[in-house]
């Protein structure tokens, strides 16, 4: 294979991530989101990442699909799942809700 048309494609792949990124970040701060997944108004304490984590895990998706999505590595999408789980554990939010989340760790 050509090294040049490596790069491109890997260049290419990038943006896609980066615009996937940003449509994510994008959709868990608009409001008619935030209405549709009520789930959002539990997870204040989280960063965006964390509940972009959160809204994917909410879809079944893997930790390597999460890790690509957000452009990071799998053990820092693993890092932040049981920082995600700390936090869930130690908010101040309806014992049914915190369970819901909690299953999305198990």
């Amino acid at each position: 294979t050509d090294p040049k048309l490596y790069d491109v494609f890997q260049k290419e792949i990038t943006a896609v991530k980066i615009e996937t990124r940003k449509h994510f970040l994008d959709l868990i701060n608009n409001d008619a989101f935030k209405a549709a997944n009520p789930v959002l108004q539990y997870l204040g304490a989280l960063s965006n990442q964390e509940k972009m984590i959160v809204l994917l895990l909410k879809q079944n998706y893997s930790t390597k699909y999460i890790s690509n999505v957000l452009n990071t590595s799998q053990s820092s999408v693993r890092a932040s799942k049981v920082k995600i789980k700390a936090k869930i554990r130690d908010a101040q939010i309806p014992q049914n809700i915190k369970d819901e989340l909690l299953k999305l760790f198990a």
